[in-house]
């Protein structure tokens, strides 16, 4: 679908005078006015997210950025509750935020949070929406720590019988298991809520998403041997 198309679809499904909408080099920037209702908020929402979810799954190309830094931190907070319960969810600025919201390690410096892409505009915000949305995130790395531990039990299986139940994964959960690598996924489970491995399900195409992870795993240890390498020749030389 090119941009245009795509663009008359946003007209056409989201309320008029609540958002602004810019083009640039068949990217779509959109954003919300400031004094937008809740209700009409998560409206728009839904109708952005259901145009990007059939993209997605026509695997047509688009690039639209969701900026929702104006907003006030209570709106965010409701967007994000939205979104975590929201699975086809296939918007790549949002589940941005959602995985800075659930990985253990993040860079909370100045750089972060002056981010245009990134919703919080302060550590305080930052902490205030997590402990607000605790439940929901809890949840949602539960059910991420499940799929992500039922790779391993899809790994063996190369053909499905008729007896046989697959699933494939929801967007949300498949864009992140493919946007991180192991380090941040264990790190992610490790504060997973517990549960049993009887909820592990098969996967489709499980071994698409270990032959990726195994991919950046195998670059993760070959940038940490070159940085110990040159260290330790450093080291050796003084």
């Amino acid at each position: 679908m090119l941009t245009t198309e795509i663009v008359d679809e946003l007209k056409k499904n989201i309320l008029s005078n609540t958002y602004n909408l810019e083009t640039k080099d068949e990217s779509i920037y959109i954003s919300f006015i400031d004094s937008i209702d809740e209700n009409v908020l998560l409206e728009n929402l839904k109708s952005l997210y259901d145009l990007e979810a059939n993209l997605y799954a026509k695997n047509e190309k688009f690039d639209i950025n969701l900026n929702l830094k104006n907003l006030s931190i209570e709106l965010i907070t409701k967007a994000i509750s939205f979104s975590l319960k929201y699975e086809n969810l296939a918007d790549k600025n949002m589940i941005l935020n959602i995985i800075n919201l659930i990985k253990i390690y993040n860079t909370l410096d100045d750089s972060f949070f002056i981010d245009d892409n990134i919703y919080f505009n302060s550590i305080e915000d930052f902490i205030d929406l997590k402990l607000e949305l605790k439940d929901e995130l809890e949840a949602f790395i539960r059910q991420l720590s499940i799929y992500f531990i039922s790779l391993f039990k899809s790994y063996n299986k190369l053909t499905y019988t008729p007896q046989d139940t697959y699933i494939k994964l929801p967007n949300v959960y498949s864009i992140i298991l493919l946007s991180l690598d192991f380090l941040t996924l264990s790190g992610i489970f490790s504060i997973s809520k517990s549960f049993s491995t009887n909820e592990c399900v098969y996967i489709e195409n499980s071994l698409a998403y270990i032959t990726t992870l195994l991919q950046k795993n195998i670059l993760s240890i070959d940038l940490m041997n070159s940085f110990f390498g040159k260290h330790s020749d450093d080291n050796i030389n003084r």
